[in-house]
């Protein structure tokens, strides 16, 4: 029998996935923003080859997760059902991708406000949403570096990648929702090391 703990924790990373698969779709896709991280580079395969976001996501995680298994293990059994929720949720919220129409600064500011807030709420259970966000719950374990800044700067180096195919425009608004993203998954992570 599944105890109050484990139900308040599976609520809020299917909470957590859903804001973050609505960010996503609602407002990074249909101005082709990117995020950062493994979901940026998922947004990217899905620009340029129509693979779904989460299916790109859930497949470039496998390595990580992998890595999980091997040396870390508990990190692994916590976090396998987050890149399946939010990979699942991502692919379930595709329809909104032309649903929302918010100018493109607003969009990048919405977007990242809702990506972080469900980052967040998937990290503070424990969980991480993606392989990237896996790597960075176990570097900030480790060195007890606030998970949320971890995740900035992967996303940083993702959107710098992202500069080159898109150009200057697409990055700048991309850098600014991947700041919404960390200030509120750093918000809601901060007392995650305590």
């Amino acid at each position: 029998m599944l105890g109050e703990r484990t139900i308040q924790k599976v609520g809020q990373i299917i909470l957590g996935s859903i804001l973050l698969s609505i960010g996503v779709n609602g407002f990074i896709i249909p101005h082709h923003l990117l995020d950062g991280g493994l979901m940026g580079i998922a947004l990217i395969f899905y620009y340029f080859f129509s693979i779904p976001t989460g299916l790109s996501m859930i497949s470039l995680s496998i390595p990580l997760y992998i890595f999980a298994f091997i040396y870390y293990r508990r990190y692994f059994y916590n976090s396998i059902f987050g890149v399946i929720f939010s990979s699942f949720f991502l692919d379930l919220f595709s329809f909104l991708s032309d649903r929302i129409q918010l100018p493109v600064l607003l969009s990048a500011l919405v977007g990242g406000t809702f990506i972080g807030l469900g980052a967040g709420l998937i990290l503070q259970a424990g969980v991480a949403g993606d392989g990237l966000d896996l790597f960075a719950q176990m570097v900030g374990v480790f060195t007890n570096v606030n998970v949320g800044i971890i995740i900035f700067v992967l996303d940083a180096l993702v959107l710098l990648l992202g500069m080159k195919f898109f150009g200057l425009g697409i990055f700048l608004y991309s850098l600014l929702a991947t700041i919404a993203v960390g200030f509120f998954t750093s918000i809601l992570t901060i007392r995650y090391l305590e």
